[in-house]
């Protein structure tokens, strides 16, 4: 028996399904390397006989603002020298294993400058002249260092640690402040005031420095050039001319810490697309849904809770501008509005336990004077006033919009 084989020629379909397969193939993975963000914060306060009272509130603060924009955040407060090299090291690390990433570094603490080159100053180390800083000080120069030979697409260097030099009579040739590095190829570096000049004390438990670039980086649509360019103008006037922060700017590509919303037009015929949301929980007046947004039926007013701890009204502001979530449109309440929330006996906060708080207190909108805003007592449903920078009072930030329909 003869048997014949004919080979078959491919058709068309199984040659568009051969591309297709080569096209997954080779193209799956760049679509996979996503840019990652990755920042190391850290605060330094806890000096002996020198303390400063505001880095652990201002590595705070910069970390819950990078969380909100995405970046992958170590937060460490009154940090030792060994320990402060450590973080470095592995900070280089995982930006040399993520080439795609853009990487953050900010320090709030005391830093100066030694023949030449300055330091960050660990905590419980003892600094008598200019070589314990050489010796127990950490070399900004080491971040650098470890950014240049990650090789990683983009780096940020934020140094707020221009403070008074608590060392200054025992030094021979003290330098006020810090002064200017070169930055690496693709590296920002931001200082918090002018080389060899210092830093003013905050108006309540943050920098100026980090107070203004806490709200200034959740803003939308602005470039991270335009943004401490922002920075620089709200220091200047905060201090009243006395404090500059400049930047050294090495960058080959914008940036956007926050880019602005991505908006396509839709056809005139075509039905509005809206985003899909589902009911997860009620109480009876009001109603839970899965994107944490809990809406009151009876006034139109939906909510957000803010983080679960104590702030200042400035930070409760920030994290209101930076909050984007179905569709944005949030700001801070009204004093009447958080009292429409207010029912005697309620979940545990005499509000509804769909809004999961374990504070008493929610800031509103409104201000006093330049140092106290308003706040509303959940614990006895009346309107106080106290200092906007005192986030040991307890007050929690919520978010509110007023839609119309279900």
């Amino acid at each position: 028996m003869n048997l014949t084989i004919h080979k078959r020629k491919p058709t068309k379909i199984a040659a568009v399904a051969l591309l297709m397969f080569f096209f997954v193939l080779f193209a799956a993975p760049q679509e996979a390397s996503a840019e990652r963000r990755i920042a190391l914060v850290i605060g330094n306060g806890a000096y002996g006989a020198d303390p400063l009272s505001d880095p652990p509130n201002d590595a705070q603060l910069v970390a819950d603002t990078l969380r909100n924009l995405g970046f992958e955040v170590t937060r460490r407060i009154d940090v030792n020298q060994r320990t402060m090299e450590i973080l470095i090291r592995d900070f280089g690390k995982r930006l040399k294993d993520q080439k795609d990433s853009v990487g953050l570094f900010y320090y709030s603490g005391h830093g100066m400058q030694v023949a030449g080159e300055n330091y960050m100053i660990p905590v419980g180390v003892t600094i008598e002249d200019e070589s314990d800083v050489e010796i127990s000080g950490i070399d900004v120069n080491q971040v650098l260092t470890r950014m240049r030979y990650a090789g990683n697409r983009m780096n940020f260097l934020v140094l707020d640690a221009c403070r008074d030099n608590p060392f200054e009579k025992s030094f021979k040739s003290a330098a006020k402040g810090l002064g200017r590095m070169d930055a690496p190829k693709g590296t920002l570096i931001a200082y918090a005031a002018e080389p060899h000049k210092v830093a003013k004390q905050g108006r309540g438990n943050y920098s100026y420095f980090t107070e203004a670039l806490a709200r200034e980086i959740v803003k939308p649509g602005i470039s991270a050039r335009d943004m401490l360019l922002n920075v620089r103008k709200a220091v200047h006037t905060m201090t009243d001319g006395k404090q500059l922060p400049v930047v050294e700017d090495k960058l080959l590509d914008k940036f956007y810490f926050k880019p602005a919303a991505y908006v396509t037009r839709e056809p005139e015929d075509s039905p509005p697309v809206r985003e899909t949301k589902q009911i997860i929980d009620r109480d009876g007046m009001f109603i839970a849904y899965n994107n944490g947004v809990v809406r009151d039926p009876k006034t139109g007013l939906e909510w957000v809770a803010g983080p679960d701890r104590d702030m200042s009204w400035d930070e409760a502001k920030s994290w209101v501008q930076g909050l984007n979530i179905d569709g944005g449109g949030w700001r801070m309440p009204t004093l009447e509005e958080l009292e429409t929330l207010y029912t005697s006996g309620a979940g545990t906060r005499n509000m509804t336990r769909l809004l999961k708080t374990t504070g008493w207190k929610v800031y509103s909108g409104k201000t006093r004077d330049s140092s106290s805003a308003w706040h509303f007592y959940f614990w006895d449903g009346r309107k106080y006033w106290g200092s906007r920078y005192d986030p040991g009072a307890g007050p929690r930030a919520f978010a509110v919009r007023s839609r119309s329909g279900g």
